[in-house]
């Protein structure tokens, strides 16, 4: 081995020498006085440019041969490294290497195609992961390396569009190349001697342009195939040697994919690792930025901002400074709503322990009060809106008994000044609506509007949700109602959620929804005068003592009977039937005494049977001297009878006296049709 190499080395080395000679031997350089100026010139001799030189007609033909010489590369220098230090060093590489090293020059390309550079090869597959496929018998090394690791046409040496690698031809081909090398079917290529031979063929599975995917035959292959089969002297020994070295290929072929495979799944976990590292990148990033202690308590499943979208779209490529640094504002952003939406969390769990103290004394407080000016006083939910009982609520050093025990201190102080304001308040909003329709009222006419008859409030979040029909009230009711009361506490304060789900209140999703009545501002001033009233002085408290019954001519139904009704009635009646809201004379008419009195009892004895039946407003009804309420869904009216006559020992208890209808129930009696008809 040391004489071999040091034979060809010699050899090179030799050759490189005569060479270098006689290039040198007509190679005259140029004076360096006759070039250069001296550098002892003073300064404005030195900003001169370079003097020119004449050449000698010998100089001439040097400068021009050098032109047409080759300039020598860094790989030239390789000639004088010693062969065995050279495979040395080559049989650390990997053969992608060895492919692209062929490449640089002849010397080496021979030296990779060389029998004696098997060492080379054998130590370079050693170093492959995966292992590679064993070379085959009609391949040398480089060639089936370039086959594994090349990405050109072996046809037309181009790397564009797609190119298919077929393993048992030892072929790559892009899909420009598939119509002049393959055939798109072998009728007529083989015949019935080798048809046995078709699956053998090697072809390539392509989705060619305006095409179907379709299988594509190497043409050469069968043409060798035919010119063997005839020159053979046995036509069946060659077939069968022939099936056989095409079974091994096919082996192969099985190999060179598993291979291929297993590559893939190597680069898919080398590219997974450099994503991982990315995103961790991204993560520290954030640490750096201070966010840290805020990723920490996020919950195991919450979504991180390295786990998002748009990071994971930027984790497949390399991140750079300028990348992390576009991405600060955003990473700021979501994580302050990270933060913002922690806290409104911790504060939720937070208010979840105390706000239910809270309900528990103001419903202890409240239950002393007389039920009927209970009806006055604010809720739970208003209470809370107050600085001081805020403020109880939020001290975060006091414990569950020590909140309760100063918030039984505290309510019973507000709650006189805090009902008046509220009061107020319902009031401003209640007479804005009024004055919206009529501008004409004024401040002072405020007490005067807010009883006269025609002043009918309509509760537009009853009408949508309730299914019990609508809900008209006058001034009293609308203003205990609970939906005039749920808009004066606004979605937009802090803690609304908490607020309405354990104080249980104020929670709607419509706001200032109870409204003046633009039916009743025109259908209660007819029916007050047909009583023989002024509508501007007639209040609502005359017209229920008068409690005038009404008969609508328009509602022509003879198979009901006449539609009569109360004066309150008549405005729900008015919207909901259809007739024209404009009430036009002969419209509407008083009934007499008898048929009032009549329609009288009927709608009384009606309003009871309602309020017996499971259907009343969900029996909304409580007792009127200690504010007990029967369990929901039992018969709440028998319940709260039986009690009134067991605990406070009343024989005959009465609707309004011992028994209060819920404030949110529909207290206006429907339309009665008495018979018979009209003929």
């Amino acid at each position: 081995m040391t004489k071999e190499v040091t034979t060809r080395r010699s050899k090179r080395l030799e050759g490189t020498s005569s060479k270098t000679r006689s290039e040198d031997a007509t190679y005259e350089p140029i004076a360096e006085e006759e070039t250069v100026e001296s550098k002892d010139t003073d300064d404005e001799t030195s900003r001169r440019k370079r003097r020119k030189v004449a050449h000698t007609e010998n100089q001439k033909t040097v400068v021009k041969n050098g032109k047409r010489a080759q300039r020598k590369g860094k790989v030239d220098n390789m000639r004088d490294v010693p062969l065995d230090v050279l495979i040395e060093i080559f049989s650390l590489l990997e053969p992608a290497d060895l492919v692209t090293l062929s490449k640089v020059s002849h010397g080496l390309l021979d030296m990779m195609l060389d029998p004696s550079s098997s060492t080379i090869w054998k130590a370079a597959r050693r170093n492959a992961v995966p292992a590679m496929p064993v070379c085959p018998l009609d391949m040398n090394e480089l060639a089936f390396a370039e086959l594994l690791f090349g990405n050109r046409c072996h046809f037309c040496q181009k790397k564009v569009g797609t190119i298919h690698t077929v393993w048992a031809a030892r072929k790559r081909i892009c899909n420009k190349c598939i119509d002049d090398q393959c055939v798109y079917s072998l009728e007529n290529f083989l015949n019935d001697d080798m048809w046995e031979l078709k699956t053998h063929v090697p072809g390539v599975l392509a989705n060619k342009k305006g095409r179907r995917r379709h299988y594509y035959y190497f043409a050469k292959y069968i043409e060798e195939w035919r010119k063997e089969f005839d020159e053979s002297e046995s036509k069946e020994k060659w077939k069968a040697s022939k099936v056989k070295e095409l079974e091994d290929v096919r082996k192969h072929v099985s190999s060179c994919e598993a291979w291929l495979r297993e590559c893939g799944e190597l680069a898919d976990a080398e590219e997974q690792k450099q994503i991982d590292r990315r995103y961790k990148e991204i993560k520290d990033y954030i640490d750096h930025l201070g966010w840290g202690p805020e990723v920490a308590r996020m919950g195991e499943y919450s979504t991180k901002y390295h786990q998002t979208y748009d990071v994971k779209k930027l984790c497949q490529k390399p991140l750079t400074q300028r990348i992390l640094n576009d991405l600060t504002p955003r990473i700021n952003e979501f994580m302050s709503e990270v933060k913002k939406k922690r806290l409104a969390s911790e504060r939720y769990q937070y208010l979840s322990e105390r706000l239910p103290i809270l309900k528990k004394v103001h419903n202890a407080i409240i239950q002393e009060i007389p039920i009927r000016d209970s009806f006055w006083y604010p809720m739970a939910s208003e209470m809370i809106r107050e600085p001081s009982i805020l403020a109880i609520v939020d001290d975060s050093s006091l414990t569950l008994a020590e909140v309760a025990k100063k918030l039984e201190l505290e309510i019973p102080v507000l709650l006189p000044d805090v009902a008046t304001r509220l009061r107020n308040r319902i009031d401003d909003q209640l007479f804005a609506h009024i004055v919206k329709e009529n501008p004409a009222w004024n401040e002072a006419d405020r007490d005067t509007v807010f009883n006269l008859a025609s002043t009918v409030f309509q509760c537009g979040s009853c009408n949508r949700y309730s299914g019990n029909g609508k809900r008209h009230l006058l001034y009293q009711d609308a203003v205990i109602h609970s939906c005039t009361r749920s808009f004066a506490i606004p979605e937009t304060i802090s803690d609304h959620k908490a607020i309405a789900q354990y104080l249980d209140e104020g929670y709607r999703s419509h706001r200032s929804s109870v409204v003046i009545s633009k039916v009743a501002l025109t259908v209660v001033p007819y029916l007050v005068k047909l009583c023989g009233l002024d509508p501007d002085t007639t209040t609502a408290k005359m017209m229920d003592e008068l409690n005038p019954i009404f008969e609508c001519l328009l509602c022509g139904v003879s198979d009901k009977g006449r539609a009569t009704m109360t004066w309150l009635a008549a405005v729900p009646h008015f919207e909901s039937s259809g007739h024209p809201k404009e009430v036009r004379d002969g419209t509407l008419i008083l009934l007499d005494k008898a048929d009032a009195d009549k329609v009288r009892e009927r709608l009384k004895e009606n309003q009871e049977r309602a309020r017996a039946s499971r259907a009343y407003d969900n029996n909304l009804v409580q007792c009127a001297h200690c504010k007990f309420a029967p369990p929901s869904g039992s018969e709440r009216l028998d319940g709260i009878l039986a009690h009134v006559k067991t605990v406070h020992k009343i024989e005959k208890p009465t609707v309004e006296t011992d028994i209060i209808p819920h404030m949110d129930a529909n207290h206006v009696p429907p339309t009665f049709f008495l018979w018979p008809p009209r003929r």
